[in-house]
This record gives structure tokens, C-alpha cells and sequence, in this order.
């Protein structure tokens, strides 16, 4: 079963930042410290999870960029 959502960070922080250390980090190369930018409490996340695993997530910040989209294989 696929579910997507608002995902409050502080609460999700784990699932989002497995998916995208996983697509990232270990899948594009980008340096940890970068990918980790101090932004994530201030934004609006989505998750989507899968038998309530994380497979996908993005985030959406105050001025409208989006960004950190990341899938999951």
C-alpha cells in the first residue's frame, strides 16, 4: 500500500533522511555535509511510504523552491 503525506520533520526525520542519504549521498556522491544543509526544520516535507517504508521524499521551503526530491530504486 502506498501512502504519501505531510511529513513533520522532527517526527519523520529518520525516514527522510534514510531515503535521501541512500539517493545522495550514496547514489550520486554528494558529500554528506551537503546534502545536510540546516534547512530541514524550516520546510515543508512529503513522504511517501510503501507498507510503511519510505521509498520517496521532497521538501518544499518558505520562498517556494522545492528540492530534495529523492526515489528510491
Amino acid at each position: 500500500m502506498l501512502d504519501i503525506f505531510e511529513a513533520d520533520y522532527n517526527t519523520f526525520k529518520d525516514k527522510i533522511r534514510y531515503v535521501r542519504h541512500k539517493v545522495f549521498v550514496e547514489g550520486q556522491n554528494v558529500p554528506e555535509e551537503i546534502e545536510i544543509d540546516g534547512k530541514d526544520e524550516m520546510c515543508f516535507h512529503v513522504l511517501l511510504t510503501k507498507n510503511d517504508q519510505a521509498v520517496a521524499t521532497g521538501r518544499m521551503q518558505k520562498d517556494g523552491h522545492i528540492g530534495r526530491v529523492a526515489v528510491l530504486e
